[in-house]
């Protein structure tokens, strides 16, 4: 497990903004967030890191579903994306529903800039007999679904039905070590977690690796083609096209 308080890892993790209760204490009630910050510094170790705190815990994810418009969502999206300048945003959330507000503002943010940024959003773990999720439904986002062990996808991922052209992506999400360090802590301090909250930041890492390569090579004419069309998310998805089949 890492430690947070090694400079290595502490400087890596650029900034952090919470739209909830107090803004100057860095918590983490529900045990999720730090799970997902401690595989991104383990898979995308050359990644800078920004987390962006929107809810308490899960259960205050359920309560404001039908009430998005009104809380600090947009704003911690749009403070990624143009504050930050994130080139990855990760989403390990999804409602039942369409959000316009959600869809408005990520509308918004690829206009300012440019189409240049990758949306990671997980499908979540409902079955066959749900839809896929929103914001991983909106078309400008990569929907992430966990897979086991060998690739393959459990049976309480959505239908595959509403995939445009039967394509959709996934990557390890079950039983996945990582740090826990929320209430009921393990002795050592980290906890297997299965679904496509834990799939979706991992996924980010084959993006990170080649934003990173080609990024460091987009002097060179070749390079710098493939840099353009990475950054968005038509670039991004042949890509993984190519990594999956």
């Amino acid at each position: 497990a890492p430690d947070f308080q090694l400079i290595p890892i502490k400087t890596r993790i650029r900034d952090y903004k919470s739209w909830v209760g107090n803004p100057s204490e860095k918590l983490d009630r529900n045990g999720h967030e730090t799970h997902a910050v401690a595989l991104l510094l383990k898979i995308a170790p050359l990644a800078d890191i920004y987390i962006a705190r929107i809810v308490d815990d899960s259960d205050s994810l359920v309560k404001v579903e039908s009430n998005v418009a009104e809380l600090t969502w947009l704003q911690a999206i749009k403070h990624a994306a143009l504050t930050w300048q994130a080139n990855i945003i990760t989403m390990s959330f999804g409602f039942s529903r369409d959000v316009p507000e959600i869809e408005k503002v990520i509308n918004d943010v690829l206009h300012e800039r440019n189409n240049k940024i990758l949306f990671f959003a997980a499908a979540l773990n409902s079955g066959g007999n749900a839809r896929e999720t929103y914001p991983a439904r909106y078309p400008s986002d990569i929907s992430i679904q966990p897979t086991i062990f060998n690739g393959g996808f459990p049976e309480y991922n959505p239908h595959l039905d509403d995939y445009d052209q039967g394509i959709c992506f996934g990557t390890l999400g079950e039983n996945v070590l990582s740090v826990w360090l929320c209430t009921k802590q393990p002795p050592d301090g980290q906890l297997w977690q299965s679904g496509a909250s834990v799939s979706t930041p991992i996924a980010t890492s084959p993006a990170t690796f080649m934003l990173e390569y080609v990024g460091a090579s987009s002097n060179e004419t070749t390079y710098k083609k493939a840099w353009e069309k990475l950054q968005k998310m038509e670039g991004m998805i042949e890509i993984f096209k190519l990594m999956s089949s």
